[in-house]
């Protein structure tokens, strides 16, 4: 008998959540994005994909897309954004905490381990929010390198850094894992959640989650998206322009 696919089911309510969760032959994870609704993760098979499209408190019923992360070049994104004049004001991002949505931060890298706070996983084969990929630590990297002399300089030099492990070791995962990270971020209360990472479809999970954090005040930057039909293509999330910036990448 085959596996039942994974999808994600979004509900305006609570009762809903529940009726997604019993029509489900397994349950990943659910979660609650405030007054937007919640969702919920799992295994469904297509009766019961059908049978909840129907119901009256169901928002969508859309599979669990894969994510990938997406390339950066860090001499010219910092320049880009003249990040030496504000090093130059005194301004260095001290008392902000960004989190870095990706493939999680090595923590003992020497460029970042004076600014790295603390971080969790959302991907299903560790608890470690360690870098096993090395795009998640190239991000912070850009985002907050100390200025010490060696290595490079982040846009910020003195922020905290803090990891939300959604992508695995190949740089890729599941929107609902991506999901799961940007609410933690707006949960613990950060500043700044930054998404080098996206897909050409949309998803309603990740918006859902862009909105509860926009509502709670976390500002989220995206990468626009290295791939697409023209050079003027921007990716998602990136394209969710009522609560996340984009910039290059």
């Amino acid at each position: 008998m085959s596996v039942p696919p994974r999808f994600v089911i979004g509900t305006r309510s609570k009762a809903a959540a529940n009726k997604a969760k019993d029509q489900a032959s397994e349950v990943i994870r659910e979660l609650d994005f405030g007054p937007t609704g919640q969702a919920v993760v799992g295994r469904f098979g297509e009766d019961d994909r059908e049978a909840l499209r129907t119901h009256h408190s169901v928002r969508y019923v859309e599979p669990d897309i894969r994510v990938h992360a997406f390339g950066e070049t860090l001499p010219w994104g910092v320049d880009r954004v003249d990040a030496e004049v504000v090093h130059s004001s005194g301004n260095t991002g001290n008392g902000a905490d960004i989190t870095i949505i990706d493939t999680g931060i090595d923590k003992d890298h020497l460029d970042l381990q004076t600014n790295v706070g603390t971080g969790a996983s959302f991907v299903d084969y560790t608890t470690s929010w360690n870098d096993d990929n090395g795009h998640g630590t190239h991000c912070a990297g850009i985002a907050d390198a100390v200025d010490n002399s060696t290595g490079v300089i982040g846009v910020s030099t003195s922020a905290t850094l803090h990891a939300a492990k959604v992508l695995d070791e190949s740089g890729s995962g599941y929107a609902s894992d991506v999901a799961a990270g940007i609410t933690w971020a707006a949960d613990q209360g950060y500043d700044v959640g930054s998404l080098s990472l996206g897909s050409r479809r949309s998803s309603s999970v990740i918006r859902d989650a862009c909105t509860n954090a926009f509502q709670n005040g976390v500002l989220l930057v995206a990468a626009a998206g290295n791939e697409g039909p023209s050079k003027n293509s921007v990716g998602y999330p990136a394209a969710y322009q009522d609560s996340v910036h984009h910039k290059a990448g």
